[in-house]
This record gives structure tokens, C-alpha cells and sequence, in this order.
């Protein structure tokens, strides 16, 4: 697919072009439906750069609950806050630059839909008849226009309902941005200094239906705007781009998944009727490796270098962060793994393969991956939220270790519960598990390490008393084939970045090979299980370094001919496991959108 890549990127270059301001507001469609949820955020490119309060910013995260941040924020941002429902100053101008249509607790899962439509020099977001959450009779109709001038519009159809509860309206540079309240109906015209400019409006209070604000720039950085009631024509209807939707894996990468003697070490504490509460409080557990056998014994206690050194990681309720990186450390062993990133749930536990959701009831079954889940190391698994209280640090700057470290999180829905723990993993593949205090009123915990992938269950361990009496177990081999997947969605105007993970040991070049067409070849007959998914026309190489991953990310270019194009990828690695000497992932077909 070389050939058409480069054709449509120089299309890309020529592409631009200037239209005059209008509004898609009164036309159906208004745009392509972002099918958002409640509390939900999507990033959309803009095609173009935008800027706002000193920065240029070519992507918009747009949240259902009717503001738009400026650049790529997920839903997980600042705490938990990225979909926030709580309209309300404060958080307004601390968190990153954003603009409020109408920041309430709107609910597109209820109705209506949100649009997005861009054309290279304008871009336009619409809540059209979208409910209120819980009073489907107060809808949003209204609409953000922002040009690649800096010119913000905001407008409000004539239908525009007057939200019941409180709600803000108006821009902010966020990151500390100083108060500048003000009444948007009596102000203007009038300048807007700092990119920061708000009303908020009490329940009954909204006075702004039927009206278009218009913000002009006052310098190239778009730090201050002049600020005057506008009007706008409608734009001429046309057909809107697909929404761009998830890769699709198909076929198998190899070699083929195999695992021998899995199993575990883990404790289960059932507090409920004081059957077994924790008992783990200042206690510190080593679990010392010996290629895939693990031993206890007493490990030296929490390490508070965290909350120097750490990086704290914002979480919230049912949050689980990727791409926690080992640092300079590289691999963590464990097992026959070389663990390159962590995904850490708030929950208390982290995920070793990429394939654990954030769960908040500790299972033995999910533990020992029943129903395929990997590998897992859980210092205290419970049902915790951070939303709450507590924090989640980070620290991967030593490259003798890294660490994870779950500090006062309360339990849910118990209210001055704190625990303190962590796991500490070492570059020869030991894990320590520390505790300052730990609790739990009445959710059960269990904590211990597990090979996972239908691990046979070795029954519990009294952790307490394996740190006198040593436990030794062999936890499995575990022998996973090369795996592709990728990293958000194919949109224009994006960068879409493709994976591959489970590169295995002595992997020495890696290649994500593009193609518009699917295959289904054998590589060799000394290459079993191995397959080629895809026509070989466009490469990307990698030199790894004995990492266990690599990626590479698409710039895809704001091409309307680019929408609706399907491109098949698949990753393949030089590496001696096999007498062919290359191993291969499985395809993934992704259709480019908006």
C-alpha cells in the first residue's frame, strides 16, 4: 500500500482550503453522530490547527456533558474528572483548557446525538436533542464552532431548553487560569482576557437560547478575544464521513499459546462475618524467583520512596491504566514473561499480559484465569475508589526496580477506610509485597501471584505465616505468540498507533507490514503455526533491543477519500524461536473514519 499512502498524503498537502463560517445546527444530519454515551468523551482531529490561550491544538476531546477540551483527554484525565458531570468553577479553570457550550450533566445514551463535522477550516460540534440525565423534557440544542483562525462561536438553537440544575458556559486556558466570572447577556461586546471567561448559570437562570456568542482572537496565540453577539448562516447539507470504529483482530499469531503447570500463590480473606479478615498490616512478603519457581520469605518492609520519586497516577472508581512502563529497568521476569508495561487497576492489582479488565470483585476463579485471563500480581485485590480518596503512585526511575503503590484508598462505599500497600518488582524477577495499614469492613481480598491462563488451583496460602514457614512454588511456563493490536481508532486528522506484544526471547528486527488486501499463506513448514494475513506492500521496521513490545503510530492525514479505506496489518518478528527464524502476529483490519 505504499504506493497509496504516499499518493494520499500528498493529497493531504493540497487538501486545505478556506470556507465561509456557517452553522450546521438546523441541518439533518448536523454531522456524524460521535455516538457518545453518558459521560463519555471521544478525540476528534480538527484538520487543522486551532489556537487557544498561548497553544495550538489540531484534536478535540469532546465530553456528552457538553464542553470540548482541547487535545487528546480520555475519559480517566485528571482524576477521573476527563467526563465530568459536576459543572462548577473550580475545576473549571485548574484543569486543562476546555470550552463549555453548556457544561450540565447531559446524557446522549437518553437521545438525540452529538455531531462532529470538519472541513479543513472549520470544525462544528452539536448537541442535538439531547436529554438531560433523568428529565428526558430539558434537551441541549446547541453548537461550538471553532476556525483555524482562533474564532470560537457558540450557539444556542431557539429549542434550546434552560437547564434546571446549575450549569457554566464560556472558555478557560485551565491549569490555574484566574476567576473571570462574568454575565454573558449584559457583558458583551467586551475583551476576554487570559482565554478564560465564564457565566455561571443557577437552575431556571439560562438566558442565552436562540443567540450565537462569537470570540475573536485578539493577538496569534488567541490569549485574549473580543467577545460580541453573532449571527450565522446555515450550511449546505452534504453527506458526513463514517465514525471510525475498532480494529478487528482476526487469524492467530504463533507460536501457538501453550502453558505448562500454571499456577499460583495467593490468599483469600473473607471479612464478611469475621470468617477471615486481612491480616497483612505491616507485614512485608518476598516471593524470590528461581526461573518459574517462586519462593516466600520475609521481604524489608514498604519502601516510601514513592512519595518522592513516585509518579502519582490519576485513577478514579473501576479505572485500569495501560502502558505503565518498567522504565530504564527494561523487562521485568516473571515466569517465562518479560513484562515491558503494567496495567495497574485501582482495585489493587496489576496486569501483567493486557487483557484484565479493572475488576472490583476478587474471584479465585478470575486469579487463576477460568475465563482466560493472564497473569497477575495482587498485593491487596479489593473494591477500592479513588474517586474517594487515596492516591496510585508510579515508580519506574531505579533501574534495579519498579513499583506500584496503592496509598490510603478507602474501600467503596466505606467512608474512613484507608489501606496503604505495594508491589515491588525486581529486575532479576523477585516481587515484594509491603503494607502500612490495611483493611477491609466487608469486601473480601485476595492477594498473591498467579501465572493465570486456566492456572491450576493450588489452594490458599496463609501469607502471614509463609513469611516463617517458606512456600515454594512453580507458577508455569507460559509461552504466548506474537500479538497485534492497536491503540485507539482509525480517524482522520489522528494518530492511530499500531502494537505487538509477546515479542519473544532474542527478537532482534520487528515489522508492522500494511496492505489493502487480506492473505492467508503459510510462512514455511519450519515456521509452524505461523501465517501471513496480509499482501506485502508497505513495511515498517524496528529494531528491539530485547524489549517485549514495540508500536509504531499512523499520522493519518484529513483526506474525505481516505474515509470508508481499509488497510490489513499484521506484525512479524526475526527471533530464534522456530527454525525459520521469524515468528508472526495475527491480522487486524481497521476501515479509517471519522
Amino acid at each position: 500500500m505504499q504506493t497509496t499512502l504516499s499518493a494520499l498524503l500528498t493529497a493531504a498537502i493540497l487538501s486545505s482550503f478556506v470556507s465561509a463560517q456557517c452553522s450546521t445546527l438546523a441541518n439533518t444530519p448536523s454531522g456524524t453522530n460521535l455516538l457518545l454515551g453518558d459521560d463519555a468523551v471521544r478525540t476528534v482531529g480538527l484538520g487543522f490547527s486551532f489556537p487557544f490561550a498561548g497553544s495550538q491544538y489540531t484534536t478535540v476531546s469532546v465530553c456528552s456533558n457538553g464542553y470540548v477540551w482541547l487535545g487528546d483527554v480520555a475519559a480517566t484525565a485528571f482524576g477521573g474528572l476527563g467526563a465530568d458531570y459536576f459543572d462548577n468553577e473550580v475545576d473549571f479553570r485548574t484543569l486543562g483548557p476546555r470550552i463549555a457550550l453548556c457544561w450540565d450533566d447531559w446524557n446522549p445514551a437518553g437521545g438525540g446525538a452529538v455531531t462532529f463535522v470538519g472541513n479543513g477550516a472549520q470544525a462544528s460540534i452539536v448537541w442535538k436533542s439531547v436529554p438531560r440525565f433523568g428529565n428526558v423534557a430539558v434537551q441541549a440544542n446547541m453548537e461550538l464552532v471553532l476556525q483555524s483562525t482562533g474564532t470560537i462561536f457558540l450557539r444556542y438553537g431557539a429549542t434550546m431548553s434552560t437547564p434546571v440544575m446549575t450549569s457554566i458556559v464560556g472558555i478557560s486556558g485551565g491549569q490555574g487560569a484566574p476567576a473571570s466570572a462574568l454575565d454573558w447577556s449584559t457583558v458583551l461586546p467586551a475583551t476576554i482576557n487570559a482565554g478564560t471567561g465564564y457565566e455561571t448559570f443557577l437552575g431556571n437562570g439560562f438566558d442565552l437560547a436562540n443567540s450565537t456568542i462569537q470570540l475573536q482572537p485578539l493577538t496569534s496565540a488567541a490569549n485574549s478575544h473580543s467577545g460580541a453577539f453573532a449571527s450565522m448562516s446555515t450550511c449546505t447539507t452534504t453527506s458526513y464521513p463514517q465514525l471510525a470504529g475498532d480494529p478487528l483482530p482476526y487469524g492467530a499469531g504463533c507460536p501457538t499459546q501453550s502453558i505448562s503447570a500454571p499456577s499460583a500463590i495467593y490468599e483469600l480473606f473473607t471479612p464478611t462475618g469475621g470468617a477471615n479478615p486481612t491480616d497483612l498490616s505491616l507485614r512485608s512478603i518476598q516471593f524470590t524467583r528461581a526461573g518459574n519457581v517462586y519462593t516466600t520469605q520475609q521481604g524489608p518492609g514498604l519502601d516510601t520512596s514513592y512519595l518522592v520519586l513516585g509518579t502519582a497516577v490519576p485513577m478514579s472508581d473501576e479505572v485500569m491504566v495501560r502502558n505503565l512502563t518498567a522504565g530504564p529497568m527494561g523487562s521485568f521476569p516473571f515466569g517465562s514473561l518479560a513484562v515491558t508495561s503494567f496495567g495497574a487497576s485501582d482495585n489493587g492489582y496489576l496486569d501483567l499480559q493486557g487483557n484484565i479488565a479493572s475488576e472490583f470483585q476478587p474471584l479465585v476463579n478470575d486469579m487463576l484465569g477460568v475465563n482466560g485471563e493472564g497473569a497477575r500480581i495482587a498485593p491487596h485485590w479489593s473494591d477500592y475508589d479513588l474517586s474517594a480518596a487515596g492516591a496510585f503512585y508510579w515508580s519506574n526511575n531505579d533501574p534495579s526496580f519498579c513499583m506500584a503503590t496503592w496509598d490510603g484508598v478507602p474501600g467503596y462505599s466505606q467512608p474512613g477506610t484507608s489501606s496503604t500497600f505495594q508491589a515491588k518488582m525486581f529486575a532479576n524477577g523477585d516481587i515484594v509485597f509491603s503494607y502500612g495499614s490495611v483493611s477491609s469492613l466487608f469486601d473480601d481480598v485476595i492477594a498473591g501471584i498467579s501465572m493465570g491462563n486456566n492456572a491450576v488451583d493450588p489452594r490458599p496460602t496463609d501469607l502471614s505465616q509463609a513469611i516463617v514457614a517458606a512456600v515454594v512454588r512453580n507458577l508455569g511456563n507460559l509461552t504466548l505468540p506474537l500479538s497485534h493490536r492497536a491503540l485507539g481508532r482509525p480517524s482522520i486528522n489522528t494518530t492511530f498507533t499500531l502494537t505487538a506484544t509477546n515479542v519473544p526471547p532474542g527478537g532482534t528486527l520487528g515489522l508492522f507490514v500494511l496492505s489493502g488486501v487480506q492473505a492467508n499463506s503459510p510462512i514455511s513448514p519450519s515456521a509452524p503455526g505461523c501465517t501471513i494475513y496480509v499482501g506485502l506492500d508497505d513495511t515498517y521496521v524496528a529494531v528491539l533491543n530485547g524489549t517485549s513490545t514495540f508500536e509504531q503510530p499512523l499520522a493519518i492525514p484529513p483526506v474525505p477519500a481516505f474515509v470508508g479505506v481499509t488497510i490489513y496489518t499484521q506484525a512479524a518478528v526475526f527471533a530464534p524461536a522456530n527454525p525459520f527464524g521469524v515468528v508472526s502476529s495475527n491480522g487486524l483490519a481497521w476501515t479509517i473514519g471519522l
